[in-house]
């Protein structure tokens, strides 16, 4: 069925509040900090506890000591060998290590010691360090890895292990050690090197190529309690492999990727946390825990700083920090919900639609109780509301949509009050005398050219800041029962979701509809969503789940996906 529209429609998606809810529950989740609670600088290389309990912080402009409530700095001029650190240790002797652009730099309590070239230090950048049998190893970017030991005389006495001595590469990344103190290397084009030391003679496997690893880029290493070897690379995700078969020949990984549920190619960071939980720290996707077989992914829109994480540290109480590259340091607080309702001062229980603005402040329509403009201080929540007394017509809030930088306010669906925006400052309401549609509004989203899309009771409008151009269900041969949800695709087609099913424009100035023809056996829909394939996933009332899978021809692309058998 193809029927003319009015002029040329792009509509962006209003998306499901369920989803919204799914990735907003958990923003309060995260504690963060940043320059303007006193971190040294935004790009955080490092992190680590020592005994005390304090929280080492390594970072572009030197080291921030934590106590839980204010940062104390150091940089080169307290004492550094350099102040880009990039990993931070404590040995069995409770000194801390900081690796640094320009050596390693030992603090023993009172002040730092530097171990640079002048005291026989190989390498420009200091990358990694652990400790094995009492030996410190440094790994660095060009040097191999340098030894250190405490002598007799109290001087540092240093070794090397460079590619003279068998290693694949100068460019060490990251050092773990197993169980057996064989230490392990990810080497950045070299693959994966063990170190065996017996009797100060270093013996070493080399593990790269494809027929072993399907990576040689290795930035990260970590080792859980079942001596599983997890490996982040810059090109195929991460990988996974037993130790102890690897050094017995046996070359069998597991690749976990995107088809795994890993949603980068890049890890820089991996943590083996105390539960067994891994996580991933990606260069633009954020963070990602694999938990039993299945990938949680944490990022901006779950209320983390930024995607790119750089370092990943689990403290004395199993609290996992997160490093960014720009955005400081972030505390992850658990998988629990923050449940906000009229004991916490809400207005109304029953939530209509939630958005979040740039300032990441949360605007909360309510049934009956206004709009709530939410904000958090001391990670309390804090509300206002706005209801009749501040020029608002009804208390009945239905939907809202955020404008973009073209027009850049709040719009907020009433029930029976037509469609308001809010510039900030003050409310302008429009309805049927202004050309709406109808007073009922069921959806709102802004597009990128800033014109306003309204779904209302009996068909849809449009507004480009000066006039209404509508289209009713009728004229859409659907059930006159409104105009439920819009999405947009990428490639510029717009869905709707009504009570006679699905209809699609594309931007030729018509529009096409999808039923029971097409396979859409229950036409009652009440929500849809966008997947990153492009496909289109549609929510029924009392039918289930359907897909249009956009790769086939429209009479054959819909199929149910779930109903109440299949579950």
């Amino acid at each position: 069925m193809v029927i003319c529209f009015i002029r040329t429609i792009f509509f962006l998606f209003l998306f499901s509040v369920f989803t919204f809810l799914r990735l907003n529950a958990q923003v309060n989740n995260f504690k963060k900090w940043s320059i303007r609670e006193g971190l040294a600088q935004s790009d955080v290389y490092a992190i680590t506890q020592d005994h005390q309990g304090y929280l080492w912080i390594g970072t572009g402009a030197g080291i921030s000591v934590f106590d839980g409530k204010t940062f104390t700095n150091y940089s080169k001029k307290d004492g550094l060998c350099g102040n880009i650190v990039r990993a931070i240790y404590e040995d069995s002797k409770k000194r801390v290590w900081i690796a640094t652009e320009n050596g390693v730099s030992v603090y023993n309590g009172t002040g730092f010691t530097k171990i640079n070239h002048e005291s026989g230090f190989k390498g420009n950048s200091a990358t990694c360090i652990l400790e094995s049998n009492n030996n410190i190893f440094v790994g660095t970017d060009d040097g191999g890895i340098n030894i250190i030991c405490d002598s007799v005389s109290g001087k540092y006495k240093i070794k090397h292990l460079t590619t003279e001595e068998g290693l694949s590469t100068n460019t060490i990344l990251s050092l773990q050690v197993d169980k057996s103190n064989n230490i392990w290397a990810a080497i950045y084009g070299g693959g994966i090197n063990v170190i065996h030391i017996n009797n100060e003679k270093s013996e070493i496997k080399v593990i790269k190529g494809l027929d072993k690893i399907p990576s040689d880029l290795i930035y990260s290493l970590a080792i859980d309690k079942e001596e599983n070897v997890w490996a982040g690379t810059e090109d195929v995700g991460a990988f996974k492999f037993n130790a102890r078969q690897y050094l017995e020949g046996d070359y069998n990984y597991q690749l976990i990727d995107e088809k795994a549920g890993l949603g980068s190619k890049t890890i820089w960071c991996v943590l083996s946390s105390m539960n067994g939980d891994i996580w991933f720290g990606s260069l633009d996707k954020g963070l990602f825990r694999l938990h039993e077989n299945r990938i949680v992914q944490f990022s901006d829109k779950e209320g983390l700083n930024g995607n790119q994480i750089l370092s990943l540290f689990q403290d004395h109480n199993s609290k996992v920090w997160i490093g960014m590259q720009g955005e400081g340091l972030a505390l992850q607080q658990g998988d629990h919900f923050s449940h906000f309702t009229k004991s916490n001062g809400l207005p109304d229980n029953k939530v209509q639609a939630i958005v979040k603005d740039k300032n990441q402040t949360y605007w909360i329509a309510t049934s009956e109780g206004g709009l709530v403009k939410m904000t958090f201080q001391n990670e309390k929540p804090v509300f206002k509301t706005y209801g009749e007394a501040s020029d608002l017509p009804s208390k009945k809030i239905s939907c809202l949509a955020l404008g973009n930088k073209s027009n850049n306010n709040l719009w907020i669906g009433t029930n029976e009050n037509g469609i308001v925006k809010f510039d900030g400052k003050r409310f302008q309401t429009f309805t049927e005398s202004y050309g709406l549609q109808n007073n009922n509004i069921y959806s709102i989203t802004v597009d990128e050219k800033g014109i306003v899309w309204i779904g209302t009771a009996n068909g849809i409008s449009r507004y480009d800041g000066v006039k209404f151009l509508n289209v009713s269900t009728e004229k859409m041969l659907m059930e006159n029962e409104g105009v439920k949800a819009i999405v947009c695709d990428k490639t510029g087609n717009v869905w709707f979701a009504t009570a006679g099913g699905l209809a699609r424009y594309g931007g030729n100035e018509k529009l096409r509809t999808f039923d029971e023809v097409e396979g859409l056996k229950v036409k009652d829909v009440n929500t849809l969503a966008i997947d990153h394939t492009g496909n289109v996933w549609i929510g029924t009332n009392g039918g289930g789940i359907y897909k249009f899978d956009i790769k086939k021809a429209d009479t054959l692309a819909i199929s149910l996906v779930l109903d109440e058998t299949k579950l």
